[in-house]
This record gives structure tokens, sequence and C-alpha cells, in this order.
């Protein structure tokens, strides 16, 4: 399958990489210099893809201690998300600060837009890597987002980072939880009206 190129609608491209062969050297260099230099400055990382970062800051930073998350990409193509979630992890798989349990990109997709990201804590003493920008996340909820899309994201990275304390985030992701189950039934309940 022939399709043009996501970053100018220039020449076709080979499906499933969604970039000429230009356009895709030049994001996925981008992306491997800003995880590299994650990298250099954290404990560990994390490499995935969400369509809710904040709430996947969240996850991590429960789950794992991972205090920061960084977004280098976001597509509304399923299959491109995936194979450059793909490529990194492939990329980075011989890490040892690496933790993704498995070689290949894992878990559902969901929603119309997609993120690339880096799930990252900084390393002891470490002045961290260099943010653009940054964005303190202090709470959390299922209907409003602090992100969306942003067209050539990967040129501007921005980094979330958690602004509570791990029982805290723990409430808020309980909270959320609720609110997509509430949402869920209701969307339900009004399809079955209709």
């Amino acid at each position: 399958m022939k399709m043009k190129c996501r970053e100018h609608n220039c020449k076709s491209v080979a499906y499933p990489d969604p970039y000429c062969t230009d356009h895709g050297v030049s994001l996925y260099k981008a992306i491997e210099q800003y995880i590299e230099s994650i990298y250099r400055h954290s404990r560990e990382i994390y490499i995935g893809r969400t369509s809710h970062p904040e709430a996947r800051l969240f996850e991590h930073y429960i789950d794992s201690g991972r205090e920061y998350l960084t977004i280098l990409h976001w597509s509304n193509d399923w299959h491109a998300i995936d194979n450059i979630e793909h490529r990194f992890i492939v990329h980075f798989k011989d890490r040892i600060k690496r933790k993704n349990k498995s070689h290949k990109s894992d878990g559902a997709l969901s929603g119309p837009w997609n993120s690339l990201y880096v799930s990252w804590g900084k390393k002891s003493g470490s002045p961290g890597p260099d943010v653009q920008l940054q964005i303190t996340v202090t709470e959390l909820s299922y209907s409003s987002r602090i992100l969306w899309p942003v067209k050539n994201q990967h040129l501007q990275p921005i980094t979330l980072r958690v602004g509570m304390s791990a029982m805290q985030a723990e409430r808020q992701m309980e909270n959320i939880n609720m609110e997509a189950k509430d949402f869920s039934l209701l969307k339900r309940s009004r399809t079955q009206l209709d």
C-alpha cells in the first residue's frame, strides 16, 4: 500500500512507515536524540504510547515511581504510532535502564490521537535533561486534559511532572477511573435510548 508522507504530503511511502525517507529520518533522529538525553539523566525509562498522557504519567508514578513523562510525538494514525513506538522499543532494547517488559509495542490503542512518550525518573544528583517545556500536573480528570495533539510535536517535546504524593496520585487515578466508568455507562444508556 502506498500513501503520502504524513509530514508534508510529499512522495509516497511504503506502509506502515508513515513518512517519506527524508522526513522519517529527520523525525526518528530527533526522537532518538531526545530519548538518549533523557536516558543519560534518568535512573530508568519506559517507552510507550497513550491517548491520555496525564493519566499515563500518574500510572507510571504509582506503579514505578517515575515522576516524569515526556511526550515526543502525536499521531492520529494508530498503525503509524504503533510502528514508531515499536521502532524505539527495539532500538533501546539492550539498554539496562529500559523497563519495558517486552521488545514490542503492547497494549490496546484508543482515542483518535495517541502520543509517543518516555516515562522516566530523574537520576539522583542529575540536573535532568534539557527540557524546553515542563508542566506540573496537580489534578487529573477524565473529561479535562492539559494536553492535546500539536502538529510537529517532535520538534518541541513537552515534559509532564507529577505535582503530588503517590497517595494523592492514587486517589486521583481512582477518581478518573470512576469518571471513565460513569461516562461509559452514560454513553451506553444514550445509545440504548436511540
